[in-house]
């Protein structure tokens, strides 16, 4: 804008400079010219003098490109969206030495000073979850900016990551609609390169079409003034994982963490701490991890308390510039015990006999012992074990029995009263497990497993034909269908003496009705013994063999102990909910697990927002579980010295904790596409950019065309106007 100066100087430097030469026959000469002609030829001089700035200053505004939409909106048809990046990544300490997230409000609140009062802004909030920070766009009243002030002042970053892309489509959804309106977009991001989605090619592809196809659209990246140092101190809790999730009381449980060192260059010793809870159990100082390397720690933990349990690891480093992923949480339900029935109509013919129930329930960790005012067992709960298992008889297997317990296994049954056939189909497909045992003898096999496996959907297996050893002294040998699979690591298999398991008797069964995926122990021939099928929200659990020592020898195995107890939590695990998810996966409550179809449930998450939970066939589920971090079930007339509460954690992305940074004009590139291309062009000169840029143009040669017509008519005019004076004499 100094060329403004120009004109003025060469106005002022064109001026004819006159001497004065004082001449006494001059002296009235003032009274006889005009003063009018002075004034006007000062008003020619001003006007040529406004034409050479306005041209000048049109030609720098030619150059600058305005946009249209910043000079003239009237109304409300200028709508601004802000895109803020609020993900952990923002969290970091830049080089001011506050979290990146403060400079970025304070960017986001300078970018919003600058627009009209007359505009609209609306924020979306590119976290865990998408999600607008106003519901509708503000006017930039002085009341609605003091609002908006607080509201980003307010915000907090999320534990989860980011998804630019998404977000970017988002905000372009229903563009079309509003062609009226000029639309400004701007990325408000950390700079870092996670949560771009720059190699999701197909979405933006997709954004790029959008853009294409929009008018009076325009979109530019902005990221946050206070930078990251490279390599600064950086350490992560990336991974946090126990053995298993549902827990006996007193057990112990062993927990694994995985420590990433994100410093390239810089080994790092932490102070790692273990709680259960609020309560610290366990500290380790002077943890080493090498630079750029990961260090993988194990913990053994007791868990005294029934209900689920938060247990989290922490590492504390002094100097990190990331401490919100310094802190993972894990969660354990701890169970006195897990109510089974066991149907065992099994008489005793001998003395010392063992009936399949007791070596069930010893399995279990809850053998059968004597009492003497009674002929019948009953169960000594012995500590560390996880389920609780009721022996009962299969007449009195009936609905109400039924109720309040997660499993059912048929050892050996007379018959089972129709009744007790539908209820059992009623158990499963609402989540309850059933392990079905079938005689070795067929002939002895009742009638009422085919009823019950055609009530169950399952008739294909409801036919069979009995195969025995060729030899009574050479059985059959029972092995792991799949000795790499986790039912076989559980139970040891390679380590115990499942090899030694023998069978005189099986029930060969229709290949054709069953997956290869579901056999869990097979013959070494390959006929099935142990199958593990899906019948609604339930498991079922079929043997196709009995616990008689007169055919086989597991029961007596060490194997026999875990392979049981696998298997059972396998039959237990639709009536038992998942406590520890990923990202978006959903959050249920089987009805078997607490609660009923007419309990209203809510869920508390991790921002302290409550949402209603929503009953889906046999579960309360909650699929709003983007945002890391626990999610609490509050259930109506529940009460903290009663029940404890169901908890959920939610595990926190480890790439969120990746710094790498990206670049402008790698995000220019990115949100804008290539230059060159004259698709893009053409959309751009569509959403805006350029229209002024012309009319100021135009707008230059007309000032300078008339300001040349202008200096011309004014030195004509100056030649015309030229004063003649005769002196003749007087004598």
């Amino acid at each position: 804008m100094a060329a403004i100066g120009v004109p003025v100087a060469i106005h002022y430097l064109a001026q004819q400079r006159t001497r004065v030469l004082p001449w006494g026959a001059m002296a009235f000469l003032q009274q006889s010219i005009s003063s009018a002609s002075s004034r006007r030829n000062r008003l020619r001089d001003l006007l040529l003098l406004l034409l050479r700035a306005l041209a000048i200053i049109c030609l720098v505004l030619t150059f600058a490109q305005p946009l249209a939409s910043r000079l003239w909106s009237g109304g409300t048809d200028l709508e601004t969206v802000f895109i803020w990046d609020v993900s952990l990544s923002t969290t970091a300490v830049g080089a001011t030495g506050q979290p990146v997230i403060d400079s970025m409000k304070q960017t986001l609140l300078t970018e919003i000073s600058r627009l009209p009062s007359t505009s609209q802004v609306k924020i979306l909030l590119a976290g865990a979850e998408l999600r607008w920070l106003r519901d509708e766009p503000l006017v930039l009243s002085e009341t609605n900016r003091r609002s908006l002030e607080t509201s980003i002042r307010q915000q907090q970053a999320d534990h989860g990551g980011s998804e630019l892309a998404t977000a970017i489509l988002t905000a372009l959804s229903g563009t079309e609609a509003e062609s009226s309106k000029t639309r400004n977009l701007v990325v408000l991001h950390d700079g870092r390169r996670q949560g771009w989605q720059a190699t999701d090619s197909t979405r933006w592809q997709a954004i790029h079409q959008r853009l294409a196809a929009t008018s009076r659209l325009s979109i530019r990246s902005l990221a946050a003034s206070d930078a990251i140092e490279a390599n600064s101190p950086q350490l992560s809790v990336s991974n946090l994982e126990s053995d298993r999730e549902t827990i006996a009381l007193d057990s112990a449980v062993r927990f694994r963490a995985t420590l990433k060192n994100h410093s390239t260059t810089t080994p790092v010793t932490a102070t790692v701490i273990w709680r259960i809870g609020k309560r610290e159990v366990e500290r380790s100082n002077a943890v080493s991890i090498p630079a750029g390397l990961e260090l993988k720690l194990e913990q053994l933990l007791s868990l005294g308390e029934p209900g689920c349990q938060q247990v989290e690891c922490e590492a504390q480093l002094p100097g990190d510039i990331l401490p919100a992923d310094n802190t993972l949480t894990t969660v354990v339900s701890v169970h006195a015990g897990i109510p089974v029935l066991l149907v065992d109509d099994t008489a005793r013919t001998q003395q010392g006999q063992i009936l399949p129930s007791e070596f069930l329930a010893a399995a279990f960790g809850s053998p059968l012992g004597s009492d003497a005012k009674t002929p019948d067992k009953k169960l000594i709960q012995r500590k560390h074990s996880l389920f609780s298992p009721q022996v009962v008889k299969s007449r009195d297997l009936t609905p109400a029995r039924l109720r309040g317990n997660l499993a059912v296994v048929i050892a050996n049954a007379e018959s089972l009263p129709p009744a007790a056939v539908v209820a059992l189909r009623s158990f499963v497909e609402n989540g309850g497990g059933l392990w079905i045992m079938m005689a070795a003898d067929w002939e002895k096999n009742p009638a009422w497993i085919s009823d019950l496996l055609k009530e169950l959907g399952l008739e294909s297996l409801a036919t069979s034909q009995r195969t025995l050893a060729k030899d009574p002294d050479h059985r059959m040998k029972i092995i792991a269908s799949d000795p790499s699979s986790a039912f076989a690591e559980g139970i040891a298999a390679t380590r115990l003496d499942l090899h030694r398991a023998e069978l005189l008797a099986v029930h060969e069964l229709n290949q054709r009705a069953y997956l290869d995926d579901e056999k869990r122990l097979e013959t070494e021939h390959g006929s099935p013994v142990l199958l593990a099928l899906a019948v609604g929200a339930g498991r079922v659990i079929l043997q196709t063999s009995d616990l008689s020592r007169l055919n086989t020898n597991l029961p007596i195995l060490q194997s026999f102990v875990p392979l049981v107890r696998e298997e059972m939590m396998e039959a237990v695990e639709g009536a038992l909910p998942k406590h520890n998810l990923n990202s978006s996966e959903p959050i249920r409550l089987p009805l078997a697990a607490g609660g009923s179809a007419g309990d209203p449930l809510r869920i508390k998450r991790p921002d302290g927002s409550m949402r209603e939970m929503v009953l889906l066939g046999t579960a309360h589920e909650s699929r709003e579980t983007m945002n890391p971090g626990i999610y609490q079930i509050e259930q109506p007339n529940q009460t903290s010295s009663q029940d404890s509460p169901e908890l959920f954690s939610v595990r926190r992305p480890p790439s969120e904790s990746v710094l790498d940074a990206i670049s402008f004009p790698e995000t220019t590139a990115l949100i804008q596409a290539s230059a060159s291309s004259p698709q893009v062009a053409s959309a751009e000169v569509r959403r805006g950019r350029w229209p002024l840029a012309w009319l100021f143009a135009i707008l230059t040669g007309v000032c300078f065309a008339a300001e040349a017509l202008l200096a011309h008519w004014i030195a004509r005019q100056r030649e015309v106007e030229t004063v003649t004076i005769e002196l003749k004499p007087i004598f």
